[in-house]
């Protein structure tokens, strides 16, 4: 069985059964590593790996776009320069006015300044649906303040956290516990506007774990539908698309102490 990270070792686990009184009669458990002392090549099955190496590495080392320089996303609880990358890439692609973009989707720490089709499978690896929806601006502020209690600061927090796409700023007061101000390119987002929201399918069917909202709140405002049924290969076109890509600058999300 596999054991421990990846692929570094195997976990071998020999067990002895008395037949007769149906019990366990001895057992030893050893960790193998993945090695060329224990696991040898196979020769026959690299030739045919071989045959295929070339035209994989051309397909997956395709350069889809440049940046200025590395990117990094190196914290899930903070909006973060390649968060607002991927999120800008789905709002402009699908006509939203919103896209809500989970880090924890995001699994790379760094990006660039050349992004291959593999640094990009690499970073999302999940090819799903997008839905939207349509959410009042106060449900939105709500959404964000259970976005951002308290908990979700913590060094090791596991809660959901989404970087905010184009023309969105958010402030939020950590002792207040509530959000102080969300604007629309400048403009105060009313508590009865209707916003179009994207998100991928996993985590709209979690809304209610993930922002504090149920997906039959949200449908009492307009049916949800599906806007894309590929994310990875929106994403493929929409890099493809744009050779030269910079990190907006703008900060999204301003987090107060007070």
């Amino acid at each position: 069985m596999q054991a421990a990270s990846g692929t570094d070792q195997v976990g071998r686990f020999d067990i002895m059964v008395d037949t007769d009184r149906n019990t366990i009669d001895t057992y030893a458990w050893q960790l193998i590593p993945v090695d060329p002392d224990h696991c040898p090549e196979d020769e026959a099955l690299k030739m045919l790996i071989g045959k295929y190496h070339a035209a994989t590495e051309s397909k997956y080392n395709r350069i889809l776009t440049h940046f200025p320089e590395r990117y990094t996303h190196l914290a899930r609880n903070q909006e973060t320069a390649i968060g607002k990358i991927f999120s800008d890439a789905f709002k402009e692609s699908l006509g939203l006015d919103i896209m809500l973009h989970a880090s924890g989707s995001l699994r790379g720490q760094f990006l660039g300044p050349i992004m291959t089709l593999k640094d990009l499978q690499e970073m999302e690896p999940f090819d799903e649906e997008v839905y939207r929806c349509k959410v009042t601006g106060a449900q939105f502020r709500r959404m964000m303040e259970y976005m951002l209690r308290p908990e979700s600061f913590d060094a090791d927090a596991h809660t959901e956290f989404y970087q905010l796409s184009e023309g969105l700023r958010v402030v939020y007061s950590k002792k207040q516990k509530k959000v102080l101000d969300c604007t629309m390119y400048g403009r105060q987002i009313g508590d009865e506007e209707l916003l179009r929201v994207g998100m991928h399918k996993f985590h709209f069917k979690n809304l209610k774990t993930g922002l504090g909202i149920s997906e039959e709140e949200v449908t009492r405002n307009e049916t949800p539908s599906v806007i894309a049924t590929r994310s990875l290969g929106l994403l493929e076109e929409y890099f493809s698309a744009h050779p030269h890509l910079s990190a907006p600058a703008e900060t999204r999300l301003v987090i107060c102490e007070e």
